[in-house]
């Protein structure tokens, strides 16, 4: 690659990571705030949140990556011809294709960064994620139910637990189910029970 070729690619390279990482983090802040929540009611360390926050990047590369190199060749390519380099580079001999030489070199890059994240990397990450997110809800659920004690479950729904096990196992269990009014109350007992996570959230 000669000089020249290096010297715009170089700045390509930088206005591209620089702008990439400016909307990471814009878009980063944004959607923290749903992690923020569920890390703060169930009471999980900063760890956790942090690495909600990684896992949902590789997600959001796909679209930022693309947009960062458009705005950095537009950016570099035109304070190039305002401070009349492309003016010098086309006297000493520059086809527009060999100006166009090093855009297209670190579009290729992209490309290929971007095809291990939709493939490999954002699939994984989300799916550890929503693995993630289901293990501190499930947490945030299994701390409302306190041992030994009648724990009032919204309107109408009282459960009580003997105690817990290590593994989650929930042992002892009462539920005394008042919420349907044309319908007599009704309680439930069992030896053990587990809470599981479904699409409308977690069950007994």
């Amino acid at each position: 690659m000669k000089i020249f070729d290096r010297y715009i690619f170089k700045n390509l390279s930088v206005a591209c990571v620089f702008i990439a990482l400016t909307l990471a983090a814009v878009i980063l802040l944004t959607q923290s705030l749903r992690f923020l929540e569920l890390v703060i009611e169930a009471g999980a360390s900063s760890s956790a949140f942090w690495v909600l926050t990684m896992l949902a990047l590789p997600r959001f590369l796909e679209v930022i990556l693309p947009l960062s190199l458009m705005a950095a060749t537009l950016f570099v390519y035109n304070r190039m011809t305002g401070d009349s380099e492309m003016v010098v580079a086309r006297a000493a001999g520059y086809s527009p294709s060999a100006l166009a030489r090093p855009a297209l070199l670190l579009s290729l890059i992209v490309t290929l960064i971007l095809l291990g994240i939709t493939s490999w990397v954002a699939p994984k990450s989300l799916s550890q994620m929503h693995e993630m997110r289901h293990m501190i809800k499930a947490q945030f659920s299994t701390l409302l139910f306190r041992e030994g004690v009648f724990n009032k479950i919204g309107d109408g729904l009282t459960l009580y637990v003997r105690n817990r096990a290590d593994n989650g196992t929930l042992q002892g269990l009462m539920i005394h189910d008042s919420r349907a009014h044309d319908e007599p109350p009704s309680t439930v007992m069992a030896k053990r029970g587990a809470l599981v996570a479904i699409d409308e959230g977690y069950q007994i």
